[in-house]
């Protein structure tokens, strides 16, 4: 669609008036508002285009191989076309005015090469025909008996733009690589420009080109925008005429309307979005479309989900970029629009508006009618544009007609909008209330005025003639407020828009009231606000209370209620004044209020936190004559007291609040409060619990106790003996491992807590893990004795003595033994190892078990050599070898009589066989290491044959 921004020579100024759509016959009338659908004979589902008079009255439309009149009969001479290539999709058709010829026009068509797979008889070539509305009784007439042939080149899209003289036209068509300029005079129709772009395909199928590519100009014909679709077989490692990647990108171009001459293309956004495989598309997005907001200063695309629904539901991305006017486009936002239709087309209204076509699913389970979205604003930057989606609904069920001429009654959508020629007069205002809080708003038209004889306001039912006009709203709200324009032919062109009017337009009522005129010094007096101000973020309020004080907030903070304490007695005088933040005048209300005298309360406390039980002293500080005085807590507790000290013991923790209530000689009662935190401490007498102790097979004993909620900190204190305690650690979680405890002596643990206050409790019962001696007593045996699992709240079930060899991380019980009591173990010594280890199980009742300290006992090293061998296989003493124990480490070196090394070995189990060694004397030297000590030998051995 080409909406001509220009003068009135160059085109009926209400020619863009009526939008008519394929796939179902229908049109739109702007003249109305809102605007109104009709039907139509259109039955083919691209290509069409439309044309209105000077007075907004349809005068002609197009849809492929036809042309229909404003009785939406066909045209005089129109069945002589039936040759016509309107075989297009997308802006294929064009109308023009024919320069110096009142009531001609020119219908420009384009054909595509992707119908050629379908349908073969179209051709691949630009024509046009004339029409005559002068003809027929103006119902117009085709004068040309065949198209006019103007280039075999296919238009893949056509469009007009007016000449900078306002008389002539330039057209403009794009094949897949080139671009035609033709100059349209009063001379004819010249090509002026052949402009090569570069290819876009690569070798994939052309029709990927034609089926999606857009070619659109701004409203001042200055600029066009170029929205692609490609196949690029260059972009898979085994890319082919079927097998490509789909790329999609929107490009911006510069226009001369003086010269017709076109500037490089510039990419503004692009998408390398997905994967054909035989012809077969994954899901992805692809630009659709993109068109300019009336002033040109924003640019609007849409994209959408190409390879169709999923569960019969689309997805369109709405963009909206800033252009500078030159060539720079600035991505602001992008919108989301979901539901059973993807919008596939976007195009400027005569209202201003941007509208966005439905094309819904073939799927019959997801049949709807088809819906137009709108960009109520499309100048405004951001998503104050106002995106409306589904805002009109058309009445009609679509259909299409299938292959072999039936009704495909499955079929319920259309593409595309129709391309409508003409200038689009602008009909739009502003408004402004006025400050005088009266209601009153100034209405300002920024319509084309001198195109205009009169203009009409629909405001809330009214209905008032003028260019601008006041309108005096009697309440906040939002109002739609219609502007009507009125060309001297009688073409209406409309413009809507909601006003809001706030409730600061309006005056405030300033009014306040007070359950009685008396009351007391010392004693807040309440004053209820009863004015009548709708919020302001400006607006304001202030209390003159009449003693010389003030109280002024603002709006954003509104009370209810306010309350003073006078501190004299007397009469005062109180004034409200309140500000909306919008009028300039203030409003006062005046009202009397007597106060009686009346003591002065107030007293100290002390201390005024700490931990329970506290002890608290209140003290007396009012001033004036006192009859009776009272302290209570919020507990509900009250206790009369006299003028002196009062003393309270608080057990409890928590937040108290203590109110001192007076009485004077004119019977006025006075208040004050004082609060007292107290932090719960430790209960009287409070014991903290030891849970466990134990050993752990790094020999560090690991303490745990219980948690308490009063506690703050807590100290773990140890002793050797049970008697002389010292700190070992100090901190706020139930554990601790204890990395440095006696190796030789006993390890008692005690525990104290603290409460956030400093208190100290008593400290706990002691408790002790199990202390382990062993000695060996001749490599034959060890003597194992231990002391008691001390623990004032667990029981002990047995004590059990275990043991490990060497290495070994696993331990085996030996016995279950009683403390205190030596036990000898005959099984201590291993002739092939170096050590064992001990350690007490102790197991407890409902507790993990308790372990010990271990200890481990290495062997006394010994050795036992031989002095001879004979290796002549008989069996006996055939090798060299020595049998050793307690040894953790052992080596061997022999040599011969000559002092050479004939044999070494670190293996403690070696072998010698003495191979290819003669009888004689050899000597060997032996290092065996034991856990604590290195044990060298030397000595002879004899080799026997």
């Amino acid at each position: 669609m080409l909406l001509l921004s220009t003068g009135e020579k160059t085109a009926a100024q209400g020619g863009g008036n009526h939008w008519v759509f394929g796939t179902g016959g229908y049109g739109l009338d702007f003249s109305k508002d809102p605007p109104e659908f009709y039907k139509t004979s259109i039955v083919s589902l691209h290509a069409f285009a439309a044309l209105s008079s000077d007075k907004g009255e349809l005068l002609f439309y197009t849809g492929l191989d036809s042309i229909w009149d404003r009785n939406h009969n066909l045209m005089k001479g129109a069945e002589k076309l039936e040759s016509r290539t309107g075989a297009g999709r997308y802006d294929l058709e064009q109308i023009v005015p024919v320069p110096g010829q009142v009531g001609k026009y020119y219908i420009f068509t384009g054909g595509v090469p992707h119908f050629e797979y379908s349908f073969p008889k179209f051709k691949k070539r630009l024509d046009y025909v004339t029409i005559d509305m002068n003809k027929n009784g103006g119902n117009g007439q085709v004068i040309d008996s065949v198209p006019n042939f103007l280039t075999s080149e296919s238009a893949f899209n056509i469009l007009s733009i007016p000449h900078s003289n306002q008389t002539d036209y330039w057209l403009l068509a794009r094949s897949r690589d080139t671009m035609l300029v033709f100059a349209i005079n009063a001379q004819g129709i010249q090509l002026k420009r052949k402009i090569f772009l570069e290819e876009p395909l690569k070798k994939a199928p052309a029709f990927i080109s034609a089926n999606s590519n857009r070619f659109k100009v701004s409203n001042n014909g200055r600029n066009l925008i170029w929205v692609q679709l490609y196949g690029d077989t260059s972009l898979l490692p085994n890319g082919s005429y079927n097998n490509f990647i789909i790329c999609s990108s929107v490009k911006h171009m510069s226009f001369n309307p003086e010269t017709g001459e076109v500037g490089a293309p510039r990419i503004i956004d692009s998408i390398q979005s997905f994967k054909v495989s035989n012809f077969i598309p994954t899901k992805s997005f692809r630009f659709i479309d993109a068109a300019f907001s009336p002033n040109d200063s924003v640019l609007y695309t849409l994209s959408d989900l190409i390879s169709g629904s999923q569960n019969g539901l689309y997805t369109t991305i709405v963009k909206q970029y800033i252009f500078n006017g030159v060539d720079s486009f600035s991505l602001v936002f992008a919108d989301t629009l979901n539901g059973p239709a993807f919008a596939n087309s976007i195009r400027l209204a005569p209202n201003g508006k941007m509208m966005l076509s439905g094309y819904f699913s073939n799927n019959p389970l997801f049949r709807a009618p088809s819906k137009i979205s709108i960009i109520d604003q499309p100048d405004v930057i951001g998503k104050g544009c106002k995106i409306i989606q589904n805002a009109i609904s058309l009445p009609y069920l679509l259909h299409r007609y299938g292959s072999s001429g039936e009704v495909d009654t499955t079929y319920t959508s259309f593409y595309d909008f129709a391309v409508n020629t003409g200038n689009r007069l602008r009909v739009k205002y502003l408004y402004r209330p006025n400050e005088r809080c009266d209601g009153f708003t100034r209405f300002y038209n920024f319509s084309d005025s001198v195109r205009f004889e009169n203009f009409t306001w629909y405001i809330n039912g009214d209905s008032l003639a003028g260019y601008e006009v006041n309108y005096a709203f009697k309440q906040p709200g939002k109002y739609y407020v219609r502007l009507k324009g009125t060309t001297p032919k009688g073409l209406s062109v409309w413009f809507t828009d909601t006003v809001v009017i706030e409730g600061h337009h309006f005056k405030p009522k300033a009014g306040f009231s007070s359950q009685t005129q008396a009351g007391c010094r010392w004693v807040g007096f309440q004053f209820q606000d009863t004015s009548v101000s709708i919020y302001s973020r400006n607006g304001w309020r202030k209390w003159l209370f009449g003693d010389g004080n003030s109280y002024t907030y603002s709006d954003t903070v509104l009370f209810n209620q306010i309350e003073h304490t006078y501190t004299t007695e007397g009469n005062f005088n109180v004034k409200l004044l309140v500000n909306n933040g919008h009028c300039t005048d203030t409003f006062a209300a005046l009202q009397q209020v007597k106060i009686l005298d009346a003591p002065k309360p107030g007293f100290a406390i002390s201390p005024a936190k700490g931990c329970s039980p506290l002890q608290v002293s209140l003290v007396n500080q009012s001033q004036g004559a006192v009859d009776s005085l009272w302290y209570s807590i919020d507990n509900g507790t009250t206790w009369q007291h006299t003028l002196g000290v009062f003393t309270q013991m608080i057990t409890s923790g928590g937040a108290y609040k203590f109110m001192q209530q007076l009485k004077g000689p004119t019977g006025c009662f006075t208040y004050d409060t004082q609060a007292v935190v107290i932090t719960q401490g430790l209960p009287v007498g409070y014991l903290p619990q030891l849970t466990s102790s134990t050993f752990t097979p790094q020999n560090q004993v690991e303490v745990n106790w219980e948690d308490n909620s009063v506690a703050s900190l807590y100290t773990l204190e140890h002793s050797s003996n049970g008697s002389n305690f010292n700190t070992v650690v100090t901190k706020q979680s139930t554990f601790f491992l204890h990395t440095t405890p006696s190796a030789l002596t006993e390890n008692y643990y005690r525990l104290v807590a603290h409460d956030s206050c400093g208190n100290l409790s008593t400290p706990s019962a002691l408790i002790k893990p199990v202390f382990l001696k062993v000695s060996a007593i001749n490599n034959t045996q060890a003597a194992v004795t231990f002391s008691a699992y001390e623990h004032s709240n667990k029981k002990v079930w047995s004590y059990s003595i275990e043991r490990r060899r060497d290495d070994q991380y696993k331990y085996e019980q030996v016995i279950n033994w009683s403390p205190q009591i030596l036990f000898a173990d005959s099984g201590f010594f291993n002739e092939s190892g170096y050590q064992s280890c001990y350690r007490i199980k102790v197991d407890l009742d409902s507790a993990a078990a308790s372990y010990s300290n271990e200890v481990c006992l290495p062997y006394a090293p010994i050795l036992w050599i031989p002095d001879a061998f004979s290796p002549n296989d008989d069996g006996l003493n055939d090798d060299f070898y020595v049998v050793h124990a307690g040894v953790k480490f052992f080596s061997i070196a022999i040599y011969n009589s000559w002092g050479g090394k004939v044999y070494e070995s670190s293996n403690p189990s070696f072998r010698w066989l003495g191979n290819n060694m003669p009888e004689g004397i050899y000597t060997y030297v032996i290092s065996a290491t034991t856990l604590q000590q290195r044990v060298n030998t030397s000595g002879t051995i004899t080799l026997l044959r």
